[in-house]
């Protein structure tokens, strides 16, 4: 597409009707697929000073500020898109990320899980809600659940795997996390890390041949 062009024309309409709010907005999108990040939050502004109601243009201008990673600027916006969109459930992610890189997990984990009440087929917001238990909590009984949730829905990715494999070792549910692990080598059979697993698995379950086993492969 040519968003350069589309810019050109959005500042050539704004010319004519300079008091055209969806224009302004329009220019902002245009302009951050360039990386202009703060002229697109130059623009989103104005659209929200034209038109104070416009969901799209906070929505715009947070995801502006969190790419330049102005956070507080970015969580005031999205939290103002919550107020005008309560049901827009991209919005509730953002929100969970910003406050999970932030190391405040219950407000990520209550933004995930709105997240994912709203979009309840989509894997995302279970395995960040998951990720938040399991780095940030160390709760391995809810992060084998929401790991469990995400794995239903998603099941080749290595990560969810994973870290599915190492809360259920923690609850001491050794053989579900073998029989996880080895989703791992179905997945990639020429991965060491999953024979590492089995082997650890094995090893805390004091089996200790078949540890050897697997680390020898």
């Amino acid at each position: 597409k040519d968003y350069a062009g589309a810019i050109k024309d959005f500042s050539s309409s704004l010319e004519l009707k300079p008091g055209n709010a969806e224009a302004y907005t329009g220019r902002g999108n245009a302009k951050v697929t360039q990386k202009d990040y703060a002229g697109a939050i130059q623009d989103f502004s104005k659209a929200i000073e034209l038109n104070p109601a416009s969901a799209v243009a906070f929505l715009g201008r947070g995801n502006a500020r969190f790419t330049l990673k102005d956070n507080n600027g970015a969580l005031q916006d999205f939290n103002k898109v919550i107020t005008l969109q309560p049901t827009n459930s991209n919005v509730y992610f953002n929100v969970g990320v910003i406050y999970g890189n932030e190391n405040k997990s219950q407000e990520a984990i209550r933004a995930f899980r709105q997240y994912s009440a709203l979009e309840p087929a989509e894997w995302h917001g279970y395995k960040n809600t998951a990720d938040i238990y399991y780095l940030q909590l160390a709760n391995p009984d809810s992060s084998a659940l929401y790991y469990g949730k995400a794995f239903q829905l998603k099941k080749d990715d290595k990560e969810i795997i994973e870290r599915y494999g190492y809360s259920l070792l923690k609850q001491k549910k050794v053989n579900e996390a073998i029989a996880m692990f080895k989703n791992q080598l179905t997945l990639l059979p020429d991965d060491p890390w999953g024979y590492y697993n089995i082997a650890c698995a094995y090893s805390i379950g004091k089996q200790y041949n078949d540890a050897i086993s697997y680390l020898s492969r």
